[in-house]
């Protein structure tokens, strides 16, 4: 007789897990219970960090987030447990968007001096530069990570591509053609599909990660920059600044589902998802604030004010806090989110039917 056996994980005991694990689970993913609390998002501390942050990433593993300091050329290891700067690594020239493998425990940095940084996690030291110029790349900007392929994708805005280094030896093995100025790059590690927003000709690349060949361009407006994709409702998230909206596409069909506005001229930037909760949410660098948005319902639910020229930004998954970065003031924001997990709150997940 055939049986369905039954998992249930805590969202503590996914961040113990490696994504490549994560992934193959949240492709078996039926449904997601998430009860919301009636409390409000806000900013719990501010840390103070070196000059110029950009890019933040998070290694949900041993709990540090990384900060890319452009201005001082170096990048700050923050402990996520005890909100201090542990310790800065040098990296030189302009660092700007920053991406953790928490498999491999690799830390890759775009650099705009034509580079991208290998750091080792373990030790939190500088491994390596990967070097771009020779290879045509200009203006390395965006990255993200495939943490099941171990491939890395780093955007450049200048020559107008997609360079894809292999984790393995941490050297570029292809080199794919984007739109004009390419900035963020999204990454769905189940389906493998990567996603490059194009601020210049307005639109979006996207890309099978299987071939590295463009399979479609989408539409999206003035200023397409950020974007973040959610695996487990394979959604997709862009910004577009000049037009003050966010666009949400469906990654089935790379058809458009919504367009959701933020406040008129608030200029939003980054995007962050947090696939546990279904949140999305927007540093809007002019409005000096934070947009929360229920995944659910594609509505607005919130939007944090005072902060100052929010840019990079971060979900912490177990501590459902959010990082937003200020290069002005030289910090990182803490916000810690209202969709709070219960305790005895799970994702239901299906395994093997035996």
């Amino acid at each position: 007789m055939r049986e369905e056996k039954r998992l249930f994980l805590s969202p503590r005991a996914l961040t113990h897990m490696s994504l490549a694990s994560l992934a193959l689970i949240l492709v078996l993913a039926l449904s997601i219970a998430i009860w919301r609390s009636a409390s409000a998002d806000y900013i719990f501390t501010t840390i103070p960090i070196s000059v110029g942050p950009l890019g933040v990433a998070v290694n949900e593993r041993t709990q540090l987030f990384y900060v890319a300091n452009a201005d001082s050329g170096n990048v700050s290891v923050v402990d996520a447990n005890a909100y201090t700067t542990l310790m800065t690594i040098n990296v030189q020239g302009t660092p700007t968007s920053i991406a953790v493998n928490a498999t491999t425990n690799k830390i890759y940095v775009a650099n705009q001096s034509d580079f991208v940084s290998v750091l080792d996690a373990e030790t939190n030291s500088f491994v390596k530069n990967i070097d771009f110029e020779i290879l045509g790349g200009d203006g390395p900007i965006g990255i993200g990570i495939n943490e099941v392929t171990n491939r890395i994708y780093v955007s450049n805005k200048w020559s107008d591509d997609v360079f894809v280094i292999d984790g393995e030896t941490d050297e570029v093995i292809d080199i794919m053609g984007a739109g004009t100025g390419p900035r963020f790059v999204g990454v769905n590690p189940i389906t493998n599909m990567i996603y490059v927003p194009n601020i210049e000709s307005r639109d979006m690349s996207i890309f099978d990660g299987a071939t590295n060949q463009l399979v479609a361009t989408v539409p999206v407006g003035r200023e397409a920059r950020g974007v973040a994709v959610n695996p487990v409702t394979n959604q997709i998230f862009v910004t577009a600044g000049k037009d003050d909206k966010v666009v949400v596409f469906d990654g089935t069909d790379n058809s458009e589902i919504t367009t959701i506005f933020v406040d008129e001229g608030a200029d939003p930037r980054d995007i962050a998802v947090n696939p546990l909760t279904n949140s999305i949410f927007v540093s809007n660098a002019i409005g000096a604030t934070m947009t929360v948005i229920n995944g659910a319902t594609m509505e607005i639910i919130q939007t944090i004010e005072d902060l100052e020229r929010p840019r990079g930004i971060a979900v912490n998954l177990l501590h459902n806090q959010v990082y937003v970065t200020s290069k002005e003031n030289n910090l990182v924001y803490v916000i810690q989110a209202d969709s709070r997990l219960p305790e005895r709150n799970y994702l239901p997940l299906v395994t093997a039917v035996q």
